[in-house]
């Protein structure tokens, strides 16, 4: 029972922490959308002035870094130049003591004051050597040597001055004088050497600071300028590669509206840049051409049921006019018939046939006028397939196939005066030709 309530807790935390980890990529990947949504909307120029910022950054901290490096090299440096100063000094120290030995020895052998003056010149020397390197080991591991080497200093001045030169001069023995002297001057130089050797490792350590921060330097300078142009070409191939991609997409875009394909879906860039904003411009222009070809689909089906209609009543005034002349045809004949059994209304029927032939003159003019009519009607037909065939090139022609579609309404008009008229001559044609058979059958009654 434990373990289950153990495993059931168990399941609880981890399945809290998995949550938390969720919430935490959601709310990462959030501000990554976001930081990425506000980088698109910036202007062309004002991105490669950021890449170029994030390479001059880089450029900056390589420089930064280099010159920490520089700065520790440059102090390992002076500190190079400092012990080299005091390993001079010490160095200067060792050749006083042995020219001091030296002055010590020729004044044991001869007794002449002048080694006494050369001496006691070197003496002065060493002061000033001790008084500029007493700052430097107050202090430090070497304070107990230097102490050491100050003490056996001042014991071979004292052997010297207050043993050795009263012995000479009293002509005493100096033997045991001068082998103290000596054997002091080899533990003065072997605590000098001790010194000088502690000098030159720290002198040593100090020279492999310098070539270890000169080759970090270089190192760092290698490193970060590699790095800094390797991230800088990502950025700059990643952000042109984006820009090429949707300028590709603006370009086909825009080749398939030219083409005529206006059922493409909108381009979804949405960004405010430049490219958003023609973007933007291309699909608006493919939504007004749509509604320009609808509204101009719209008009030539209008003209073409116009046209439809025009051309069904001037078939019907053609078959009227045919109908009108057979019938004219059949009045003559009749007309004809009578003059022939009617002699004697001869006169009457010339007039009357001059009539009859002027009904027919008349009737002449209205089948030209119907052919007329006819060929006006084919002119409106050829002018219907000539607009039909220029909406197909709607895209370059939408004004002008307007203008035309006001001329067809003109000629549509004028047409419909002319079948008023043709009906108007027709009216009277037949008034005339029921006139001339009511004659006709006077005339037949009469010679009856």
């Amino acid at each position: 029972m434990k373990i289950e309530q153990k495993d059931a807790l168990n399941h609880k935390q981890r399945k809290k922490r998995n949550e938390k980890k969720g919430n935490f990529f959601k709310k990462r990947n959030k501000s990554a959308f976001t930081g990425i949504r506000l980088f698109s909307n910036l202007p062309i120029g004002m991105k490669y002035l950021i890449i170029f910022l994030f390479s001059v950054v880089l450029f900056l901290a390589a420089t930064t870094i280099v010159f920490v490096q520089l700065s520790t090299a440059k102090k390992d440096v002076q500190s190079i130049i400092h012990d080299s100063d005091i390993a001079n000094s010490i160095t200067e120290m060792a050749l006083l003591v042995e020219q001091q030995h030296a002055a010590i020895s020729s004044y044991a052998i001869v007794g002449n004051d002048r080694h006494i003056e050369s001496y006691d010149r070197m003496a002065e020397k060493m002061d000033d050597i001790f008084n500029k390197l007493d700052d430097v080991f107050i202090g430090s591991e070497e304070e107990f040597t230097y102490g050491a080497i100050k003490m056996n200093v001042e014991t071979i001045n004292s052997l010297f001055h207050d043993r050795l030169i009263p012995k000479k001069r009293n002509n005493e023995s100096i033997v045991a004088t001068q082998i103290e002297i000596d054997t002091m001057k080899d533990a003065l130089m072997n605590l000098i050497s001790e010194l000088i050797k502690s000098f030159s490792v720290e002198q040593q350590k100090s020279i492999n600071n310098v070539n270890a921060s000169m080759d970090r330097s270089i190192s760092y300078l290698i490193g970060i300028n590699i790095v800094s142009i390797v991230l800088g070409l990502i950025t700059l191939m990643s952000i042109s590669r984006i820009m090429s991609n949707h300028l590709k997409q603006v370009v086909n875009a825009t080749i398939q509206i030219a083409n005529g394909d206006l059922t493409r879906e909108p381009l979804p860039y949405d960004g405010k840049d430049e490219i958003g904003l023609l973007s933007n411009a291309v699909n608006v222009l493919q939504q007004n051409m749509k509604e320009i070809i609808k509204k101009v689909k719209d008009a030539s089906q209008a003209v073409t049921s116009s046209s439809e209609l025009l051309m069904h009543a001037s078939r019907e005034v053609k078959e009227g006019s045919r109908q009108m002349v057979v019938t004219m045809d059949e009045l003559a004949s009749g007309a004809e018939a009578q003059a022939n059994s009617a002699s004697d209304l001869s006169e009457k029927m010339n007039v009357f046939v001059g009539s009859v032939q002027r009904s027919q003159a008349d009737g002449e003019a209205v089948v030209k006028s119907s052919q007329q009519v006819l060929q006006l009607t084919k002119q409106g037909s050829a002018l219907m397939q000539e607009s039909v065939r220029q909406m197909s090139e709607i895209d370059h022609m939408v004004s002008e196939s307007v203008e035309k579609v006001l001329g067809l309404d003109q000629k549509s008009e004028q047409i419909s005066h002319l079948v008023d008229v043709v009906k108007d001559i027709a009216d009277q044609t037949n008034l005339l030709a029921l006139n001339a058979a009511i004659e006709a059958a006077r005339a037949g009654e009469h010679g009856r």
